[in-house]
């Protein structure tokens, strides 16, 4: 944690992708994948800095737009991959004990709804959440306002009352400019430099039980 002070938290909110589950990987070379179906080669590695924005979003920089094909494309391609995707250290523990104590617990995704659904269902934490926002929620998606403003609108929730809890620039230029606080997760123990980020974490964490001590 970079701060030794803060505030408590009623409502601890999460990113999903990269934040509670290691699909960095995965996304890019499905990702790496559909583009090269399309004549567009880029490399896993060459698509990392796109994980974390809508999928459909960055199919379109590239000129390639949803469609109900494209949709089964990725379903494909992703399931083919997903295996790789495991939850990080101590995070089903550490939700279950956050929920066990009383404190409400959020997920804002990129992905959409039932694309969730399809996906993770199995991972078995889905019913920990008591409210989600996805990218098929709302019109905006991170690094915009419009995600975290949708999930204080839903929970009567102040802006004060809450902190986000993400991975990406997006996950903390989505909540800060919702005037909420933020933690970037930095499993791999280093810290990126931030100096061109267009806002910064209130705090940096390098495991869930640095969770607990926001509550």
């Amino acid at each position: 944690m970079t701060n030794s002070h803060h505030s408590r938290y009623s409502h601890l909110i999460f990113d999903w992708d990269g934040t509670l589950i290691d699909t960095d990987t995965p996304i890019a070379q499905a990702e790496s994948a559909i583009l090269e179906k399309h004549g567009i080669h880029r490399t896993p590695e060459q698509m990392k800095p796109y994980v974390g924005i809508p999928t459909f979003d960055t199919f379109a920089r590239f000129g390639i737009h949803a469609s109900p094909e494209l949709w089964d494309e990725w379903q494909e391609e992703y399931q083919r991959v997903a295996r790789h995707a495991v939850l990080f250290p101590d995070v089903a523990e550490t939700l279950k004990k956050l929920s066990g104590d009383g404190v409400a617990l959020g997920l804002i995704s990129s992905r959409r709804r039932e694309e969730f659904h399809q996906l993770f269902d199995g991972f078995g934490l889905s019913d920990l959440f008591d409210v989600d926002v996805f990218s098929s929620d709302t019109e905006k998606h991170k690094p915009d306002a419009e995600p975290m403003l949708r999930y204080l609108e839903k929970t009567d929730a102040a802006p004060g009352d809450c902190i986000y809890i993400g991975d990406m620039p997006t996950d903390v230029q989505c909540a800060a400019a919702a005037g909420v606080d933020t933690a970037l997760m930095e499993w791999d123990g280093e810290c990126r430099d931030q100096s061109e980020w267009a806002a910064k974490p209130t705090y940096v964490f390098h495991s869930a039980q640095d969770w607990l001590d926001l509550v």
